[in-house]
């Protein structure tokens, strides 16, 4: 039995070409060529004729492998399954994160640190710096908010607080009580009354001398007093301070605010000007506390420096009341006003 030259499966005599390859059994295994009977080398292109199927090293009879590749040689048997072991290639998750987070290749003391200490060697130097960084951050976003909180709740008080003047915009010949808090309309829970009014033209020159009698520069000027005799009455509700009154006077070129004196400077005007024709009322305190249902009379003075003439071309008066923590009140007179 004869083996095929290029496949080394086992032919019967008398086959011209190779049952499990088709080539030629009287020819070259690589070209074709025919092959003169023995011919050891094919003519046509050198192939040796009895070699190896895959290198082409010439095979003894019986000779199962090649001697030069390991090929098999002979068809007749199975040709053994014989598979180099493959590597096998394990990835690390821990190493590939490190290699993700720093581009800094790793040294071999890396190398020979266990896995867990390879994991966190990139971040745990950083730690420290984070962590105080975001407590400070903390730290001062806690102090803002908490400035912002103090400051605004501060100034919601204050503006609650400071109350405005309000100058009646008409004539009116009865008491108008005008409150403004913060811009919105309340309602007042005290009252008041111009009982009587009067203006009074001044001429003034002073002394020359001061309370020591000291020599001072004279001064010479025109002024109007106003003196207006006042009742207040707290309806209910809490105790009320007063901080301050003014009266004011409506003039061609604009509204003329004075405030009102203390009540030892209300009483120093009738020292200063025994004759003025004006009554000398009980004077009232400025800094005066309202208890509820508290009823109070007295009388102020307040001083325009103007002529009488700049005085007689005023259209309108009135008085503004302002207490701590409560609207203002604003009153103007029922009668006409007395000139002495």
């Amino acid at each position: 039995m004869n083996t095929c030259s290029k496949c080394g499966h086992s032919t019967a005599a008398g086959e011209t070409f190779c049952a499990e390859c088709g080539t030629p059994l009287n020819g070259c295994r690589e070209c074709g060529a025919p092959i003169a009977v023995g011919t050891s080398f094919c003519s046509e292109c050198g192939t040796a004729v009895n070699g190896c199927r895959k290198c082409g090293q010439p095979i003894a009879d019986g000779i199962k492998f090649c001697s030069e590749c390991g090929t098999y040689v002979l068809a007749t048997e199975q040709e053994p399954n014989v598979q180099a072991p493959e590597p096998s290639i394990q990835i690390d998750s821990t190493v590939s994160l490190v290699a993700n987070e720093s581009t800094a290749q790793p040294t071999s003391d890396m190398l020979d640190r266990p896995r867990s200490d390879i994991h966190f060697a990139a971040v745990e130097d950083k730690n420290p710096i984070i962590k105080w960084l975001l407590v400070i951050s903390i730290f001062f976003i806690a102090i803002f908010f908490a400035t912002v909180f103090f400051v605004g709740k501060t100034w919601k008080t204050d503006s609650q607080s400071n109350t405005s003047a309000t100058v009646p915009a008409s004539n009116a010949s009865t008491a108008s009580q005008v409150s403004t808090v913060a811009g919105v309309q309340e309602p007042s829970v005290v009252t008041g009354d111009i009982i009587s009014e009067w203006t009074h033209p001044q001429h003034t020159e002073t002394s020359g001398l001061d309370t020591d009698g000291n020599p001072i520069p004279k001064e010479v000027f025109d002024q109007v007093l106003v003196f207006a005799e006042v009742r207040l009455y707290n309806q209910s509700g809490p105790q009320l301070s007063l901080l301050n009154i003014l009266t004011n006077a409506t003039l061609p070129d604009g509204i003329y605010s004075s405030t009102a004196a203390s009540q030892t400077d209300y009483d120093k005007v009738f020292l200063a000007w025994p004759d003025i024709p004006v009554p000398h009322g009980e004077g009232l305190p400025i800094n005066l506390v309202l208890d509820p249902r508290q009823i109070i009379d007295g009388t102020f003075v307040s001083s325009f420096r103007l002529t009488k003439q700049q005085w007689d071309a005023h259209s309108n008066l009135s008085f503004s009341f302002n207490f701590r923590d409560h609207p203002t009140l604003v009153l103007t007179p029922h009668d006409a006003i007395i000139e002495q």
